[in-house]
């Protein structure tokens, strides 16, 4: 089930920046390798994304098979392992985490890259974390269907959003012409602990 976006207010103004968000990671895509590699390399994920899906158990062993049909990927700007702290590309992105500064206690934030025709088969995750979606672009020809549970919400329009438990069996199709690009936050609100 998608958990309602008013229940944490701070959300429609992230929303509401995704133009800037946006942006940022196009100038940001100019100039690093390793993110412009990112949203045109064929289901690249870097190490850090890599990592998070193992501790998430996002794995092939655990799940029994790829969850990517198509073509996703990756490009990590913050984690934590436990406690500590291990990616933090604060200074890349310095006006998108600072408006991500209202999340309690974040685990993972990255840009995810979706194309066209692409498929996340049905999973879910080990740990009971929230998880935040923001479009950063209109989609083209079509929408990117998401569904969680028996639910289902379509993202269209840059700064359409939303939010859910990613231990729920959730699933993406995405049908538009250009490559989606989201802003994920995996967090824990403090509420929860």
């Amino acid at each position: 089930m998608f958990i309602d976006t008013e229940t944490l207010p701070f959300l429609k103004n992230i929303a509401n920046s995704s133009n800037d968000i946006y942006e940022e990671l196009v100038s940001v895509l100019s100039k690093e390798p390793e993110a412009h590699k990112a949203i045109h390399g064929e289901m690249v994920m870097d190490f850090p994304s890599n990592q998070w899906a193992w501790e998430s158990g996002i794995n092939r062993e655990r799940v029994g098979y790829d969850l990517r049909d198509g073509n996703f990927s990756m490009y990590a700007i913050y984690k934590k392992t436990g406690n500590e702290v291990t990616l933090d590309r604060t200074s890349l992105f310095p006006k998108t985490m600072s408006l991500l500064s209202s999340f309690d206690n974040p685990h993972y934030i990255a840009f995810n890259f979706l194309h066209p025709g692409s498929h996340l088969k049905p999973h879910s995750h080990i740990r009971k974390h929230y998880v935040y979606h923001l479009l950063l672009q209109n989609l083209t020809d079509g929408n990117c269907e998401m569904i969680c549970g028996k639910e289902r919400k379509y993202l269209k329009a840059a700064g359409d959003h939303l939010m859910f438990d990613y231990s729920q069996i959730h699933e993406t199709f995405h049908r538009a012409s250009n490559v989606r690009i989201n802003l994920m936050v995996d967090f824990l609100p403090e509420s929860r602990l």
